[in-house]
This record gives C-alpha cells, structure tokens and sequence, in this order.
C-alpha cells in the first residue's frame, strides 16, 4: 500500500498529513528517531466468510511503511499526532535556534 503523504514547513513547525482511509487509529503507528520519521500501519481484511462470491474488489488490505528525513533542528519531545476521518497529522515543532530570526540592521 502506499499513501499520500503532504510534508510543510513554516516558520514554527513542520506538519505532515497523510490519508489513511479504512484505517483505525490503533492500526497506525509514528516513531521519530535520528531525525527519521516513520509511519507504519495495517489494515486486516474484513472479508471473513469464505463462502462469499465476490463480484468485484477494489479495496486494498496490508501494511504500509512510510519514512522521512527531517531537517535538523526539530524538537523530537514535543511532537504531536492526531488521527481523525482517515487523515493522520503529525507536528513537529522547529528548536529556537532552528526558527528564522529577523537580524537588526545597525
């Protein structure tokens, strides 16, 4: 399985969003380490009675695994994910040294 995945920065944090229809949040899992970010996830098929004559079958089941390198200077404590509607979004704020700053002219 593979699922999109949109990655943004601003000034503060960068902020991931993927689209993980069918999905349960228990099935869905976020690791940060080394400045790699994983998601990994599974969805079980729910086709249970053998005895079914499928006509048609488009739906996707199996387990994805998805990493991105971060830039340097995120702060690996502070991240937040949440799952809602199938969307997964994860923040990860930016250090105070990582953080544009705007420099006064003398």
């Amino acid at each position: 399985l593979r699922h999109a995945m949109d990655v943004d920065e601003d000034d503060n944090q960068i902020t991931v969003k993927t689209e993980l229809p069918g999905f349960a949040k228990d099935d869905v899992h976020v690791m940060l380490e080394d400045g790699v970010l994983t998601i990994t996830g599974e969805k079980k098929s729910d086709r249970e009675n053998k005895e079914q004559n499928f006509h048609l079958v488009e739906r996707s089941f199996g387990s994805f695994h998805r990493s991105i390198t971060l830039p340097t200077g995120v702060e690996s404590d502070k991240v937040d994910a949440s799952f809602e509607d199938g969307v997964l979004v994860i923040r990860i704020p930016k250090t105070e040294t990582a953080k544009p700053r705007r420099v006064e002219i003398k």
